[in-house]
């Protein structure tokens, strides 16, 4: 009897897993962005331009990097935006889309930004975050007192943005 039911739950979990794996797996690109109009004076450069999110699940949007044409490279220009920070640009509703704007130091030649997508967290990687904290706290590595964040985010793809016209 208890080998009869072996297979079909061996199956079941299989399936379940399988399930599980491709819930998890990063969507295609889904954010794209308008032609930019940029306002420029001495100092400052200020570029205004839609995004589109054709996801399901809205996302957050933020610059991770300021880049300039150098002869047929694009480099990133850390004065103008220091590595390993992030300005925020705003967040997406689902299949939604807006006006965005964002100011960075005027420099000659052409600048695009580069841009970080986050995606709003399934309930499924919310409670694998949550375990991951909770399983900190219980080695002994943290101490964390907030398991739980329903505004969670998961840093997904990279998106090359506007250039400067």
């Amino acid at each position: 009897m208890i080998r009869k039911l072996i297979i079909p739950v061996i199956a079941l979990a299989a399936t379940i897993a399988v399930i599980l794996v491709l819930l998890t797996l990063p969507d295609e690109r889904t954010v794209f962005f308008s032609t930019a109009q940029a306002d420029t004076n001495a100092t400052q450069v200020k570029l205004r331009f839609y995004a589109t999110n054709t996801a399901a699940r809205g996302v957050a949007l933020q610059v991770c990097a300021i880049e300039r044409k150098d002869g047929s490279v694009w480099l990133a220009d850390t004065q103008a935006h220091p590595a390993n920070t992030f300005g925020s640009l705003g967040s997406l509703e689902a299949r939604g889309h807006k006006q965005l704007t964002f100011q960075f130091p005027y420099a000659p030649g052409q600048t695009r930004l580069r841009v970080l997508v986050s995606p709003r967290a399934t309930t499924l990687q919310k409670a694998r975050f949550a375990l991951r904290r909770w399983w900190a706290n219980v080695r002994g590595q943290a101490t964390h007192k907030r398991f739980w964040f329903s505004n969670l985010a998961v840093p997904t793809y990279e998106v090359i943005g506007p250039e400067t016209p």
